[in-house]
């Protein structure tokens, strides 16, 4: 009984650790469930009901937020998406680029994450991972160190695809774009300015129920 109670304390003392973790360099912490943390502006067919981001038809241009000077996918980045989309739907989870993506970085709904640098050829990493297109929810995150040196995926919590790139994003002026062009909705959106730990990336998929395999 004695161990079992300490299993369950150090079990505990865990999570919080963890929960205190994901708070830290948290700079985008949009649930939808919860309104007041949505700082953004809708556009088009996107409507928050029922906890989360309804994106409409496709071809609408989702939520636009304010810039984000900071977030130029030069440093130490992680994003972090729980959505489901249609069947047949493409579009952008997340993009910030100049018009017809001629600079900057997105992240698409079929999994391919994509940096933006006509000096480097147009797209300097374009790395896919497969995502069945049943409709399910499911969390796609990835993470970044060293200025996009090394950056990994990750589908429900489990290591999907990994890179290196030879350099960074063209900088650009354009707003942070979510479900851009995307048909389906988005429960949650987070953006660190730091890069998340396995540990973090698991634990912050597996306390939504959905867990990593």
């Amino acid at each position: 009984v004695a161990r079992r109670e300490a299993e369950r304390e150090a079990s505990e003392d865990r999570q919080r650790r963890l929960n205190r973790q994901l708070t830290r360099g948290l700079f985008v912490p949009w649930d939808f469930g919860d309104e007041s943390s949505f700082d953004g502006e809708l556009n088009g067919e996107a409507t928050i009901a029922g906890g989360v981001l309804r994106l409409g038809t496709p071809g609408d241009h989702g939520v636009v937020t304010k810039p984000l000077p900071l977030f130029d996918g030069r440093h130490d980045f992680s994003l972090a998406f729980r959505f489901r989309k249609e069947p047949g739907s493409g579009g952008f989870l997340l993009r910030k680029s100049s018009r017809w993506g001629r600079d900057g970085l997105g992240l698409n709904t079929d999994g391919r994450f994509q940096y933006f640098n006509p000096d480097a050829g147009s797209t300097d990493l374009n790395l896919r991972i497969p995502i069945d297109d049943d409709g399910a929810p499911r969390w796609l995150l990835v993470t970044c160190r060293g200025g996009g040196k090394s950056l990994r995926i990750y589908l429900n919590g489990k290591l999907a695809a990994q890179g290196e790139v030879r350099s960074a994003p063209t900088p650009n002026d354009a707003p942070l774009q979510v479900g851009s062009q995307m048909h389906g909705s988005i429960e949650t959106v987070r953006i660190y300015d730091r890069a998340l730990s396995r540990e973090e990336v698991r634990w912050l998929v597996r306390r939504t129920g959905t867990v990593a395999q």
